[in-house]
């Protein structure tokens, strides 16, 4: 199906949908695009302290060659 398609027969099921069902829907999409690209805080303390180390010190990460080759090997 094309998205088109999807959309169009999202739209009939919508359309068809009891109060019940029709709310369950909209708080699952509603919660869906609301979080989408959300960064949890326990995420974001850690990206907060390795942005800090590397502000302090730009030369003390590995290069990403080298630690590519690494894992590789």
């Amino acid at each position: 199906m094309s998205t088109v398609e999807i959309k169009a027969r999202i739209h009939e099921l919508v359309d068809s949908l009891d109060d019940s069902l029709l709310n369950v829907v909209h708080s699952i999409l509603y919660t869906y695009v609301e979080q989408k690209g959300v960064v949890s805080q326990e995420d974001q303390k850690i990206l907060d302290e390795r942005i800090l180390l590397h502000e302090q010190d730009p030369t003390s990460g590995t290069e990403w060659s080298a630690l590519k080759s690494e894992l590789l090997n």
